[in-house]
């Protein structure tokens, strides 16, 4: 008696790992109705699985127990990347063809579901060229630069989309520069890279970024980008991303850092922080509100001032031994830059209250944070 056709047999915790990636780069819906599918094409004893909204594509390949020589399939992303996770942990993965041309059959443990299909010729692809080899770095080294600078980006402001990413640039010392602004605020990270050559610098889309984060993770397998004017991809153990770039001129942002002051306060970073959290209670709208630091040797004064009189005021230990002076700074923007630090302590460079915020880790990172001045009173 002949063996049943299938497409592909493989486990649970294989398949839903490789759809968990890819679907990343999927849209849940989309004019496009293939775009809401995922590829997946047997090849050998693997199954290659792929997602993409045509601005991000995710490849991926996992291991399969039994594989046919047909041809691949198309079907709903989201339809069966829940019908997986839901399918016992032991469960085998089945999929067949279907009782009618265009579906597909899914069985696993004594569940059985039947899906459309699309052809697997129609659907698209933006990585077939591979631009030039700019650098090679470990996986970790890049998404934890990568999560410091990204709470700088701008993610709500459509009028300048040239800051709505990532800029990367080579340095003249072998270097790696990322730098995340806003316009309220920047912060820049400089990383070694085990290999790197000559590249135009990439704004790497806000979403591509949080794809890059969450797929490598903290993984130490180092990572090969390649990257033109037009496109960045990324190839890193079986994982595979194509992103098109933010068209644009990121802004000259080395002139915006200022020199390191020889005048500085040094202070606990999560003490300030909490402050900050404390007396911000009262703001109302966070988003204009301003905290006040006044600063004299061996102590700062956070205050803020509500827009309806109301005010909170708590004192912080510091170092400094400089003249008393006052600096003001949105309490949210303060925050998020001293999440971003890694050090216990952090530095805030000069004196002058109309001069944007420096801060820097309390040590030899390399990494500035600024935060542009509010006035104070």
């Amino acid at each position: 008696m002949s063996k049943d056709p299938i497409h592909f047999r493989a486990h649970r915790s294989e398949l839903l790992t490789a759809l968990a990636a890819v679907i990343e780069a999927i849209p849940a819906k989309d004019n496009i109705p293939i775009l809401e599918n995922v590829l997946l094409q047997p090849d050998g004893d693997r199954l290659l699985l792929r997602g993409t909204n045509l601005d991000l594509e995710i490849e991926t390949r996992c291991e399969l127990l039994e594989a046919s020589a047909g041809e691949g399939l198309t079907i709903a992303a989201d339809e069966f990347y829940r019908i997986v996770k839901n399918m016992p942990e032991s469960a085998e993965i089945t999929l067949a063809p279907g009782k009618f041309p265009g579906q597909v059959t899914i069985s696993g443990g004594r569940s059985r579901f039947n899906l459309h299909t699309l052809p697997v010729s129609d659907f698209p692809s933006i990585g077939t060229d591979r631009p030039q080899l700019a650098f090679t770095i470990q996986a970790n080294i890049l998404t934890d630069a990568l999560g410091k600078v990204a709470y700088a980006m701008n993610t709500t402001m459509k009028d300048r989309p040239y800051l709505s990413g990532t800029f990367i640039e080579g340095l003249e010392d072998g270097k790696l520069s990322l730098c995340a602004t806003d316009g309220k605020k920047m912060a820049v990270k400089r990383i070694s890279p085990s290999e790197v050559n000559t590249f135009e610098p990439p704004i790497i889309p806000v979403k591509t970024v949080q794809a890059i984060r969450k797929l490598f993770g903290q993984s130490k397998s180092p990572c090969s980008f390649f990257v033109n004017d037009r496109k960045l991809a990324i190839e890193c153990d079986d994982l595979s991303l194509v992103s098109k770039l933010v068209d644009g001129t990121f802004p000259d942002y080395r002139r915006l850092i200022p020199v390191r002051s020889d005048v500085f306060l040094r202070a606990d970073r999560a003490a300030v922080s909490k402050a900050i959290t404390r007396v911000s209670v009262i703001a109302g709208d966070i988003s204009k509100a301003s905290v006040r630091l006044d600063i004299a040797p061996g102590s700062m004064q956070i205050e803020l001032m509500a827009r309806d009189g109301q005010n909170a005021s708590e004192p912080v230990d510091i170092e400094f031994d400089g003249d008393s002076h006052l600096r003001g700074f949105n309490p949210t923007f303060v925050n998020e830059t001293l999440s971003s630090i890694s050090t216990t302590s952090f530095c805030l460079h000069g004196t002058d209250p109309g001069a944007p915020g420096h801060f820097t880790p309390d040590g030899d990172a390399d990494e500035d944070y600024i935060v542009m001045p509010m006035r104070v009173s």
